[in-house]
């Protein structure tokens, strides 16, 4: 296959020196899992920034490819490529896939091809304005049949997740902030199949946390501020980590649940979760403030 760039990218992400962000993390994965996978190609929407990208563009030239402003054509690109055996992972903000809603789901997820979503700047973007934020992914996608919903709550876990979904025979997307990773976290014994119900980090009474991908840290911060022994707190890699049965056993002796994620209220990781509650109080948290406040 021949090198296709429509965009050149030349300007490096600036930022404080120290833990690595999540894009670099991400970057670094991708050139590793290219030496172990040699069909794995890589494809982005002119979302080639950084250096991480541009290694595994000198080491891959032949299995790396820029679409450019046209989001749609490469998720239809990446499905094709699946089909001809190359697995593909599709790099590309979380605002902008929206435009490509009808190619993942008729071309990447009807058609069950090895195509991974790999969408960045998730969460309130703040300085680059509501254009860019990253809150509706998870709406537009928990209905797509096939398709698994990932978030790392770190560094770490965004290495296995990626390490998981290049090997899943089925579509995956995975969802990542700018911000630096957390260090801290252990990494996850990603199963053979997403799990439900999520890991605990802590037990606890009286509140019960759900925290979906990056919002973990802000789940320990919770935890923090309340009394050691009134936090129950589990982390959910898989949006399908809320089951039902785990639901109701937590809601029988906790006063209140409460999920976390950055994503709008309507359609989010919790919004299932506020049907099955009772009789326990339950919350839920974005980081979208201008989220429907009548989501159910």
């Amino acid at each position: 296959m021949q090198k296709i760039f429509l965009a050149k990218h030349d300007a490096e992400e600036r930022r404080p020196a120290g833990r690595a962000a999540y894009t670099d993390v991400f970057g670094g994965a991708l050139l590793r899992l290219g030496g172990e996978h040699p069909r794995l190609c890589a494809v982005t929407a002119a979302c080639a920034t950084g250096r991480a990208w541009r290694a595994f563009s000198d080491a891959y030239p032949g299995r790396t490819f820029d679409v450019g402003i046209s989001e749609s054509h490469g998720a239809c690109f990446s499905s094709g490529l699946a089909f001809g055996g190359f697995p593909t992972v599709y790099a590309v903000y979380s605002t902008f896939a929206q435009r490509a809603y009808d190619q993942v789901f008729h071309d990447i997820c009807l058609q069950g091809t090895r195509s991974s979503c790999a969408s960045n700047r998730v969460g309130d973007r703040g300085e680059d304005g509501p254009t860019h934020h990253g809150v509706f992914d998870i709406a537009a996608l928990r209905h797509i049949p096939s398709i698994v919903l990932a978030a790392p709550r770190d560094g770490r876990t965004l290495v296995r997740l990626l390490e998981w979904a290049v090997a899943w025979p089925q579509p995956v997307a995975i969802r990542y902030p700018r911000e630096k990773r957390r260090p801290t976290c252990r990494p996850p014994r990603v199963a053979a199949r997403p799990r439900q119900g999520g890991d605990p980090v802590r037990r606890g009474r009286r509140v019960a946390l759900f925290a979906y991908g990056a919002m973990v840290k802000e789940a320990f911060k919770a935890a923090e501020l309340r009394a050691a022994d009134a936090i129950h707190g589990r982390r959910c890699a898989f949006r399908q980590a809320i089951d039902g049965e785990m639901l109701a056993q937590l809601a029988e002796d906790h006063e209140t649940l409460v999920t976390l994620e950055d994503h709008a209220l309507a359609g989010g990781f919790g919004a299932p979760s506020w049907r099955r509650s009772r009789p326990a109080t339950f919350a839920s948290s974005a980081s979208c403030a201008w989220a429907s406040p009548t989501a159910s």
